[in-house]
């Protein structure tokens, strides 16, 4: 059997972990511990690499514990949560992608990274890379809003396309099962569900053909651990995204994030807390 490192990067979050696997879907424990979720990318790869034995992955069941849950009540719609669709997930990569890793906005205490990089009708928000943060942002009235609530991001490293389409199916398998695992999302709107129950499976998108992200030129981007510093990657993406409509002039207070469970131990949780001022 052919033994190989892939040469993939893997960045969850609400955005985001670096995730090295061999060929057994084993995490490299050196690379994993030292961005990202670290040893709880380690733990997750574990988990789902005994799912697999024990079943395919299609078979995989969510614990009784573990179904998505938002506040809303079910059959309810949420109050201003827009649909979203694969354009959505594809352009907060390709920004979130242009910009650095550690010194951008998803790594951002504070919120005073919030205009980097945006131009055009939607603005992009990020969460964390694991754990809650507040932030203040500062935003022109008339822009929609885009943030994931969970979400994976892989850049395939491979020169040889072939190479990179073979690790696609590894890369669903990892998907399905952090998808099959997500046991609460957050999205709320000054103290109010953006969403209903019952729209919660149309929150979740999956672009697993591959598309081209322009990475930050620079050795802080998120697949630099692999060499690809700057020039255009083909990527894939999966997880819950949420759009907003233009919101009123004045303050807001936006809250998305979501927590992945295996039963009742929680493997990974994103919580941000935006203070939204939006500029007439």
């Amino acid at each position: 059997m052919k033994t190989y490192k892939t040469m993939i990067t893997c960045v969850l979050t609400a955005s985001v972990a670096l995730l090295a696997c061999d060929s057994d879907h084993q995490p490299d424990p050196v690379l994993a511990a030292a961005v990202g979720l670290g040893d709880a990318a380690i733990e997750i790869g574990q988990r789902m690499h005994a799912s697999e034995l024990a079943s395919a992955a299609t078979d995989i069941q969510q614990p009784p514990t573990a179904q998505p849950v938002m506040g809303g009540k079910k059959g309810k719609k949420g109050k201003k949560g827009k649909k979203v669709d694969d354009q959505d997930l594809i352009g907060w990569i390709r920004w979130s992608g242009a910009l650095p890793y550690y010194a951008g906005p998803i790594f951002d205490e504070t919120g005073a990274q919030c205009a980097d990089g945006q131009s055009g009708p939607v603005w992009y928000l990020p969460g964390t890379a694991g754990g809650p943060v507040t932030r203040d942002c500062t935003i022109p009235v008339g822009k929609q809003l885009v943030f994931p609530l969970l979400n994976l991001t892989c850049a395939l490293g491979y020169e040889d396309e072939a190479d990179n389409l073979a690790l696609i199916d590894e890369i669903d398998a990892f998907a399905e099962y952090l998808h099959a695992h997500t046991c609460e999302l957050t999205a709320r709107l000054d103290g109010q569900d953006l969403y209903g129950a019952n729209q919660l499976d149309g929150l979740y998108l999956e672009v697993h053909d591959p598309f081209e992200v322009e990475l930050y030129d620079g050795p802080d981007n998120f697949a630099d651990w692999f060499g690809l510093v700057g020039g255009t990657v083909p990527t894939i993406g999966s997880g819950h995204y949420a759009k907003l409509p233009p919101l009123a002039p004045g303050d807001h207070t936006l809250e998305f994030g979501g927590t992945i469970c295996d039963g009742d131990q929680v493997l990974f949780s994103t919580l941000a807390t935006y203070n939204l001022h939006v500029e007439p």
